[in-house]
């Protein structure tokens, strides 16, 4: 909703840049439909599809400050590499 409410009145050159910084479980479909000019970083975990139908921006998922090898953070980035 972001991406189309920002993008919709302007030709692609003229898009203003936004940075989102989030924390917390992102669900299906997390930074869908980025424009360019748009950085969205997450510091906890995402379901699958994250950035599914994406124009341009950046996406970056961390995991939050303390997790381990076995907390399940891995399955995320395995079904990225997949798409």
């Amino acid at each position: 909703m972001i991406a189309g409410t920002t993008a919709h009145p302007l030709p692609s050159h003229l898009l203003p840049s936004l940075q989102l910084n989030l924390r917390g479980s992102a669900g299906q479909s997390f930074a869908c439909f980025l424009v360019n000019g748009m950085v969205v970083r997450l510091v906890g975990e995402a379901n699958d599809y994250v950035g599914k139908g994406m124009a341009g921006g950046d996406v970056t998922i961390v995991p939050p400050p303390g997790a381990r090898a076995g907390d399940g953070i891995g399955q995320t980035w395995q079904q990225l590499g997949s798409c």
